[in-house]
C-alpha cells in the first residue's frame, strides 16, 4: 500500500499559462522575473484565507521590485529628427536674373516640402512615388509618419509641373489626412491633364 509520496506533481501554475517555474514571470518590455519567485504554498497549509493573503502580497512585491530595475522599450517608429535633417537636400530655385545664383534655397521636384514650421519636428516623409496610369494622368502617393504619443492632422496639396517646368495645371486643393500617433497615413492626388505633367511638388502644413 503505498503512503504519501515525498514527490508530487508540481502545482498548477497560479494565474493559468506558463508556470512561474517555467522561465519565470514575462513582464512587458525586456524584463523576466526571476524563478521560482517563492515556494508553492498550499492553502490547506498555514490558515488559508492568511495564506493565500502573504502569497500574493510576496508576488505582488516582487514584480514590483523586478519592474523598476526593468529597461523600458519606446514604442516604434522612433523618429530621429536630426538624421531627418541631414538626409533632406536642398537645391537652388531658378535664379530670376539669368547667370546669377538663386537666392533661394528649396526642396527638389518630386518631393514633399513641409512648409509649416509647426509639424517641422512631428512627422517624417517615409516615401514618395508616382506612375502614368493608362488615360495619361499621373498619380502620386507619400506616406506620411507621425513621429509623436498624440493625433495629428495634416494638409496636402500638389503642383505640377510640364517638361519646361512651367505649371502644368492650377495647384490642387488642399486634402487632409488624419494621423494616430505613432502611425502612418497616406496622400493621394492625380493629375487633372493627360501627357502634360512631367514633374510636381507637394506642399504639407499642419492641419488648421
Amino acid at each position: 500500500m503505498n503512503h504519501h509520496q515525498d514527490h508530487q506533481k508540481p502545482s498548477p501554475p497560479l494565474f493559468g499559462g506558463r508556470g512561474l517555474g517555467e522561465g519565470g514571470a514575462k513582464l512587458p518590455g525586456s524584463c523576466r522575473l526571476p524563478h521560482p519567485l517563492i515556494p508553492a504554498l498550499s492553502p490547506s497549509r498555514g490558515g488559508g484565507r492568511t495564506v493565500r493573503s502573504v502569497l500574493a502580497l510576496t508576488l505582488a512585491i516582487t514584480i514590483a521590485g523586478a519592474a523598476i530595475g526593468c529597461t523600458s522599450m519606446e514604442p516604434a517608429p522612433v523618429c530621429d529628427m536630426t538624421a531627418i535633417e541631414r538626409q533632406r537636400q536642398l537645391v537652388a530655385a531658378p535664379s530670376v536674373i539669368p547667370g546669377e545664383s538663386s537666392p533661394v534655397i528649396e526642396m527638389p521636384l518630386n518631393s514633399v516640402s513641409i512648409t509649416d514650421f509647426t509639424i517641422t519636428n512631428k512627422v517624417y516623409v517615409r516615401s514618395i512615388n508616382a506612375r502614368r496610369t493608362a488615360t495619361g494622368t499621373v498619380e502620386l502617393w507619400s506616406q506620411i509618419i507621425n513621429c509623436t504619443d498624440y493625433p495629428l492632422r495634416a494638409e496636402l496639396r500638389t503642383q505640377f509641373y510640364d517638361k519646361s517646368q512651367a505649371p502644368a495645371e492650377p495647384v490642387s486643393a488642399w486634402k487632409r489626412i488624419f494621423l494616430d500617433p505613432r502611425s502612418s497615413s497616406t496622400y493621394r492626388e492625380s493629375s487633372l491633364g493627360s501627357d502634360t505633367a512631367r514633374y510636381y511638388m507637394v506642399e504639407m502644413r499642419e492641419g488648421r
